[in-house]
């Protein structure tokens, strides 16, 4: 073989190697993307880190006499 078709074959196989790579690089951005879309869909609106909740209970009054007031008694035959 002559080195001009050598030289040119260990072009392609540098080309193939560089065209693998981004290849590789959109692969893991897609999955990333997707991996995002898909919790957000299951999301859908509800609350899903502790941040979100910030205000959630602003105003509310939590006294003893609250809590207790709102506790329910679990019947003996449960237990």
């Amino acid at each position: 073989m002559n080195t001009t078709l050598l030289h040119e074959l260990d072009q392609i196989r540098e080309d193939l190697r560089v065209l693998q790579t981004y290849v590789e690089a959109l692969e893991t951005r897609v999955e990333t993307l997707l991996s995002w879309a898909q919790r957000e869909a299951a999301a859908d609106g509800r609350p899903t880190k502790l941040t979100d909740l910030r205000g959630l209970w602003k105003g509310a009054d939590f006294d003893y006499e609250t809590i207790k007031a709102s506790e329910y008694a679990i019947p003996n035959e449960t237990l």
